[in-house]
């Protein structure tokens, strides 16, 4: 394969990894609003900017593999968590602590 070729494919790989990436940072924005609490759904969101500005720039095919199945997984995280969390926060026994 020539360089220009090569180059081209890295583009077009680039390009296919940002519509995914755009697709996780927006499903695990929407699945934070399933957070129970204000607080907890601010840092689902700010941890997640935090890490795809980070991630942003990287090109090297590899590492872009690597953040797209990391941000997967954040994900399925994200949702389990909320279930959970919510769960939780609605048992009438989370917030009156004194033993019966």
């Amino acid at each position: 394969m020539n360089v220009g070729g090569l180059s081209a494919f890295r583009r077009l790989s680039t390009i296919a990894s940002g519509g995914q990436a755009l697709q996780l940072y927006r499903a695990i924005w929407r699945a934070s609003r399933g957070m129970p609490t204000i607080r907890r759904k601010k840092f689902v969101r700010d941890k997640l900017r935090e890490e795809f500005e980070a991630a942003r720039h990287e090109t090297d095919p590899s590492k872009v593999a690597f953040a797209l199945e990391y941000a997967a997984l954040q994900l399925d995280t994200v949702r389990i968590q909320a279930a959970s969390l919510s769960k939780l926060v609605c048992d009438p026994m989370y917030h009156n602590k004194r033993e019966i």
